[in-house]
């Protein structure tokens, strides 16, 4: 409701909003959150052999010269 408000109060054509430009920090921090998560869901599905293969293919898609070079630095 507070939003319909705010919609209607607001000049036609005005937007409110905001653009972020990347932040290096940022991206490798997140990269590194994506492999907790899939080193977690390995250790939680070990004994299952279908879905693991997959998500050693999803760490390495995500571990290539580039971020290799990130993490070395």
């Amino acid at each position: 409701m507070l939003l319909l408000i705010v919609g209607v109060l607001c000049p036609p054509g005005y937007v409110h909003g905001h653009s972020f430009t990347p932040n290096e920090g940022a991206s490798f921090l997140s990269l590194m959150d994506d492999l907790k998560s899939i080193n977690s869901l390995i250790r939680s599905n070990v004994d299952n052999v279908t879905v693991v293969p997959e998500f050693a293919n999803n760490s390495l898609m995500l571990l290539n010269s580039s971020t290799m070079k990130e993490i070395n630095d």
